[in-house]
């Protein structure tokens, strides 16, 4: 019986014994649970914030900071210290994409090529809308206008129409940057999306306030927009001013013209406006077409006419006519010119036989 006693008094020191250790192990281990805890909210609740020279630090619970380009804090990529950066000769860069920053000291958009060792400068980021000429330098550039090979100089683009640059490297072409330059009116911008990096900081439509959000200005209506937008890497702002016309130009024309579009005269024409052009086609072949001061023209010749008026923004307003065979000054000489003619030689042989038959 004593040995009983003794074998169930030294279970329970050992019961106690194991408890009060596995009390302490969990007592020691939960402030660094906690810590853990707060350290993944932090992170899940951080702001990235830009930092001087346009970088982001990117929050970390040791001792460090990772610096990488504001566009993207979470790159896995290798990234860039926050001193020059490759194509700068100075450390007044500021990122708005992992591939293009803003060289302050040159006053132009960078984009990196390949892997850095070759960039591209360029008056405009991407995606930007302007209306002053453009300039891009750089590297083997292939650039197309409205979808077609634009070969003018690069130095100096000044013809409206949407841009897109890409660089030949090795045997790849990548897309760099796409632009578009506004004339004095549009007909085919509906919206400004901001490009990345850049945010709307106020927005008017014929002088009144129109709406906005921080990415984006709808152009649906008609007017003359006045937006001012902010690089949020270096402050700097931007304005652009863009009219904004959907309405096709329209022609008058004057004749003697019946229901079916058929012309008995001379087919007239007014109401072009500055900036107005026209083109059109007789029986198929393009013509040329000339416009006076006022406004004005006319077609006379007889035939069948497809007449296109387009209006700086690009809208388009097309005619169909045909002129029949019609008298005019000109054709009544004309007849009266072959009747004539007619008349002398009719009257020349009747005399030939008149002075045989006297002989």
């Amino acid at each position: 019986m004593k040995r009983i006693l003794t074998a169930i008094l030294l279970a329970a020191l050992l019961l106690a014994a194991t408890t009060a250790a596995a009390a302490a192990t969990e007592l020691s281990a939960a402030p660094s649970g906690q810590a853990e805890t707060d350290a993944d909210q932090s992170m899940e609740n951080a702001v990235y914030e830009p930092a001087p020279g346009g970088s982001v630090v990117e929050p970390s619970v040791g001792d460090g900071t990772v610096i990488r380009p504001a566009s993207d804090p979470e790159d896995d990529a290798e990234p860039y210290g926050s001193g020059a950066l490759p194509g700068s000769a100075n450390g007044n860069d500021f990122w708005l994409t992992d591939r293009m920053y803003y060289d302050a000291g040159q006053g132009v958009f960078v984009y990196l090529v390949g892997n850095g060792d070759t960039v591209v400068r360029s008056s405009v980021a991407d995606g930007m809308i302007v209306t002053d000429p453009v300039m891009v330098d750089g590297a083997t550039l292939l650039i197309y206008q409205d979808g077609e090979l634009w070969e003018g100089d690069a130095m100096a683009i000044s013809e409206p129409g949407e841009y897109v640059v890409m660089a030949q490297t090795g045997n790849q072409t990548p897309r760099l940057f796409t632009f578009t330059l506004a004339g004095p009116a549009v007909s085919g911008i509906y919206a400004y999306n901001m490009p990345s990096g850049m945010a709307v900081l106020n927005a008017t439509l014929n002088g009144e306030q129109t709406e906005f959000d921080r990415s984006s200005v709808p152009m649906q209506a008609e007017g003359t927009y006045r937006v001012e937008y902010e690089c949020l890497s270096t402050g700097k702002i931007y304005s652009l001013e863009l009219v904004v016309d959907r309405t096709p130009p329209e022609l008058e024309f004057h004749g003697d013209i019946d229901g079916s579009n058929r012309v008995h005269s001379a087919l007239g024409f007014s109401g072009v406006q500055p900036g107005d052009t026209v083109q059109a086609t007789l029986d198929g072949a393009p013509i040329s077409v000339s416009v006076a001061s006022d406004g004005t023209g006319e077609f006379t010749q007889s035939g069948s006419y497809i007449i296109t008026v387009f209006d700086a923004a690009g809208n388009r307003s097309e005619y169909g006519y045909t002129v029949m065979l019609y008298f005019n000054a000109s054709s009544l000489a004309f007849f009266a010119v072959l009747i004539a003619t007619v008349l002398a030689v009719l009257i020349y042989v009747f005399m030939k036989r008149k002075r045989l038959e006297i002989g």
